[in-house]
């Protein structure tokens, strides 16, 4: 599915309280409705069509510190997408923008107002 639809999906998947709350509790903080419903659409993951882009299971995304040895809670990001070459894409909350991160280097190299542009 390419990232438009993926988008989509996201948009008509209905929030679920129990994955919410367990992601506030994971990263400290609210996740404001556009961003939960991309982590909760299709929670298993998914592959997006064009460069390597995996929208992270749930589990993945709420237990990225685990997963990926990074502490993005306090860090303040919130990963979603896994683009290889130790590349995210996640919401940083401090301003409500989409980056893509190194986890290697720890350095934002991209950030934008759509996640769709930083695939």
């Amino acid at each position: 599915m390419n990232p438009q639809q993926f988008a989509s999906i996201a948009t008509q998947a209905p929030l679920n309280a129990d994955v919410s709350q367990k992601l506030a509790l994971a990263y400290g903080r609210e996740i404001p409705a556009p961003v939960l419903a991309l982590c909760i659409a299709e929670p298993c993951g998914a592959f997006l069509d064009g460069p390597f882009c995996r929208k992270m299971d749930v589990d993945e995304i709420r237990e990225s510190k685990d997963f990926w040895q990074v502490d993005f809670p306090a860090i303040g990001l919130l990963p979603i997408f896994d683009c290889g070459d130790n590349d995210f894409i996640a919401y940083r909350f401090s301003d409500d923008k989409w980056v893509k991160f190194n986890i290697v280097d720890e350095i934002v190299f991209r950030e934008s107002i759509d996640w769709k542009t930083l695939i």
